[in-house]
């Protein structure tokens, strides 16, 4: 296996299930496939950056160096929005 240098971050794109409802837990899970560490994680709602503690009822787990979950514990009306993830290296960011 060769080492990688100078890849630039691809992830694996997600979408929130149609039939997510009021109340119930969800784990959205987003991970890097390919790209150089050390890479960089931001989640965003409404294009705001979320820090941990900054959107009731979530939290943010560092799952490994390639993969974040954002866990509702319960997802309410207030969670509604676009929720979008960074994941940037020295090369790149991956949207």
């Amino acid at each position: 296996m060769e080492a990688e240098n100078n890849v630039r971050p691809v992830i694996e794109p997600f979408k929130f299930p149609q039939s997510l409802h009021q109340s119930q837990r969800y784990n959205l899970l987003c991970t890097v496939v390919k790209g150089d560490p050390p890479i960089k994680v931001e989640w965003f709602k409404d294009g705001q950056r979320l820090l941990m503690g900054s959107l009731p009822r979530t939290n943010i787990i560092h799952v490994t160096d390639y993969s974040v979950t954002l866990a509702f514990e319960s997802v309410q009306t207030d969670h509604r929005g676009l929720i979008t993830f960074t994941f940037s290296n020295r090369i790149e960011s991956a949207y």
